[in-house]
């Protein structure tokens, strides 16, 4: 039911153009376009993060091969012949992202590396965001630009953004934003991974959450830890699609030669994709279960020896009883007290606050 005014009278429907306000009436609703579904979508950003020397530029230069050449993606689908940008401050353009390239098959007339702005106005200078949006959307336009990498992206913000504050970098990201919408094209941000172990695979990227929150894809590539040289690209982020079409892909690296102008050989790593793996982002980054040890195991079967009845809080054993006979059996205080929260045992204190702790064995915790 509409709301009515003060007088009783609907109101009324909002105009064509009032206040810069763009009426929802006038949007035609359309479907996304993709490079790689479900991974690069055209018109919007894209966040991509690894740990440094794990084969994540490698890899991206492999799907730049594929869409310079319109080839078949790892996954099996055709993507269409495509130009590409590529903003790199890591990897030197002759000794290391030419020879791959050239390993990888890549069409290098469809492939530019942006050395320096050039507006006419300044001296050329290295690019930096969001200060060279225009800039870089005229680029796009001009050389019908379907891909964009800036790998890392901290390299190409201006100063001025620091990369830990989210409301400045989701300023700084907001014109990008727009050039992706406006020019069809995907711009992937490469970034590194923090330190620090565990915890959910958004959270790990070095910067701002406002990162993976600007982009409406995010991608991870990490490795497998039960095959170390295995290496698994993983959707950590994808609000685009459903569920059953978040699937990791695994690859490999493999040692290929490629020779320079002068005929000498270049040593270079290529990509070799091994299909679908059920790892997911947040596996691949979890801290690993540390193995049992000899007193662990020992404390765990001497709680579920001695609390084998104890399975209601009225049938519980008292803690300084347990403790007392762990303490024969050569267990000390606090490996029982791992062992008891290892094993789901809880505690309780049913005759009031002055009486003894006991420890039970739930039945869903047997």
């Amino acid at each position: 039911m509409a709301d009515r005014g003060t007088n009783g009278s609907v109101p009324p429907a909002f105009g064509g153009d009032e206040l810069g306000l763009q009426r929802l009436a006038d949007v035609e609703p359309r479907a996304v376009d993709w490079i790689w579904r479900p991974r690069l979508p055209r018109g919007k950003l894209v966040d991509i993060s690894g740990d440094p020397d794990l084969g994540k530029s490698t890899m991206g230069l492999d799907l730049v091969a594929r869409v310079t050449r319109g080839g078949v993606m790892p996954d099996g689908t055709q993507v269409c012949v495509a130009n590409v940008l590529l903003l790199s401050a890591e990897d030197d353009a002759a000794d290391t992202i030419v020879p791959r390239l050239q390993a990888a098959g890549a069409d290098l007339r469809r492939v530019s590396i942006p050395r320096c702005v050039v507006t006419g106005e300044e001296p050329p200078r290295a690019p930096q965001f969001p200060d060279d949006a225009k800039w870089l959307e005229q680029l796009i336009r001009e050389r019908h630009v379907a891909l964009v990498i800036l790998d890392p992206l901290e390299a190409f913000l201006s100063e001025s953004v620091k990369t830990h504050t989210n409301h400045l970098v989701r300023r700084a990201l907001a014109p990008l934003a727009g050039v992706a919408e406006r020019t069809g094209a995907c711009i992937v941000l490469g970034r590194h991974l923090t330190k620090q172990s565990g915890g959910r695979a958004l959270y790990r990227a070095q910067g701002s959450i406002g990162i993976i929150a600007a982009a409406r894809v995010g991608l991870l590539v990490a490795p497998d830890r039960e095959d170390e040289a295995r290496r698994v690209l993983a959707i950590v982020k994808c609000n685009l699609i459903g569920e059953a079409e978040k699937v990791s892909l695994a690859f490999r690296l493999v040692p290929d030669v490629v020779l320079a102008s002068d005929g000498r050989e270049i040593d270079v790593p290529t990509v070799r994709w091994e299909g679908e793996t059920d790892l997911r982002a947040d596996d691949l980054l979890a801290v690993p279960t540390p193995p049992e040890t000899d007193g662990q195991r020992q404390a765990g079967d001497f709680l579920r020896e001695t609390l084998a009845r104890a399975t209601t809080p009225q049938a519980g054993v008292p803690a300084g009883e347990l403790k007392a006979a762990a303490g024969r059996e050569g267990i000390n205080a606090k490996t029982l007290e791992r062992a008891k929260a290892r094993l789901g045992v809880r505690h309780t204190r049913p005759q009031g606050f002055q009486g003894a702790w006991l420890w039970y064995w739930p039945e869903d915790a047997r």
